[in-house]
């Protein structure tokens, strides 16, 4: 089950998905996708580092996270509270369906 912070954990099983992507420093920029809040991974970034992800606007909205999204804390529900921090709020950008809305998203 997926949790966000400031978001309660839901009763029985709702919609609680969303994609995912790996990703590298300046693929925002890159690509020529806003950021509009917060900032793009760096190298110190690593995997020893603290978890960080960075998120889509349809992400923020399904999880009610508005666009104070950066700071809060996301992650998988296993066995503690969400252990990785939101470090950017994304544009919403097409992924692989153009004609289909934009999906929840978070990077890696």
């Amino acid at each position: 089950m997926f949790l966000a912070e400031g978001r309660p954990e839901p009763p029985s099983a709702p919609d609680v998905s969303a994609q995912w992507n790996v990703i590298t420093p300046d693929y925002f920029r890159t690509l020529g996708i806003p950021l509009l809040a917060g900032r793009e991974f760096t190298r110190a970034d690593a995997p020893d580092a603290p978890k960080v992800a960075i998120v889509n606007e349809a992400f923020a909205k399904k999880f009610n996270l508005g666009r104070d999204a950066v700071g809060k804390r996301m992650g998988y529900r296993r066995n503690g509270p969400p252990a990785m921090e939101i470090v950017g709020l994304a544009q919403n950008a097409k992924y692989s369906e153009v004609k289909q809305e934009v999906p929840p998203q978070f990077f890696l």
